[in-house]
């Protein structure tokens, strides 16, 4: 017996190593990955709009790169992680502005609007770590850093702070026909975390003080 569950514990292994051995993964952002973001009554709003801004650069940023695991390591994964954050953060912060936010490559022109938010988030890594399950399955983790600054309309600097997450899980999986989207889906749910608990300390910081 003990002979038999040892040889099903190495099939599984090795399974799950080729599933995930040399591949490369195109994903894209996806509106059912991300969370729901929390309502706020509209006495609570701000009375205005607001802006995100994002450099032509930063808005079409391709992330590429090798999951930072063992399993997995001969795949790369690869999606448009400056939509993404874009998309984001529009649903995020959309909900504080009593008449929407809006977009914008630049600051040049930032009249009428009553705060700029510009978020900058970056991928460290990614992995499929199967030695946490001890090879039963995998769990998809990301490490995850942003900073985000906010300006006033006269693009002064009035609050900025750095976030980050390391190893943050996804359910452990045995078997999936597209691991690369559980990332994804992992992806998108750490940026939208990010966005929530900034917009919390936004609100702590200048709108409730």
């Amino acid at each position: 017996m003990c002979y038999f569950n040892s040889m099903k514990k190495i099939t599984v292994s090795i399974a799950l190593i080729l599933i995930l051995q040399a591949c490369s993964y195109n994903a894209s952002f996806r509106q059912d990955f991300v969370p729901i973001t929390p309502s706020i009554s509209l006495s609570q709003k701000l009375d205005g709009k607001g802006l995100i801004v994002m450099s032509s650069l930063e808005e079409n940023y391709i992330y590429s790169d090798n999951p930072a695991s063992f399993t997995g390591g001969g795949t790369k994964l690869t999606l448009p992680l400056g939509l993404i954050v874009k998309q984001i953060s529009m649903t995020v912060f959309d909900s504080i502005f009593s008449k929407g936010v809006y977009f914008s490559n630049s600051s040049a022109d930032t009249s009428g609007y009553l705060i700029v938010i510009k978020p900058d988030i970056r991928i460290d890594n990614y992995k499929y770590d199967q030695l946490e399950n001890l090879g039963f399955a995998v769990t998809p983790k990301v490490s995850i850093s942003a900073n985000i600054e906010v300006q006033d309309n006269n693009n002064s600097v009035i609050f900025t702070k750095d976030y980050s997450y390391i190893d943050l899980k996804a359910p452990a999986y045995l078997f999936a026909a597209s691991p690369d989207e559980k990332v994804n889906e992992l992806i998108h749910q750490a940026i939208h975390k990010i966005m929530l608990e900034s917009l919390s300390d936004i609100r702590n910081n200048l709108i409730d003080s």
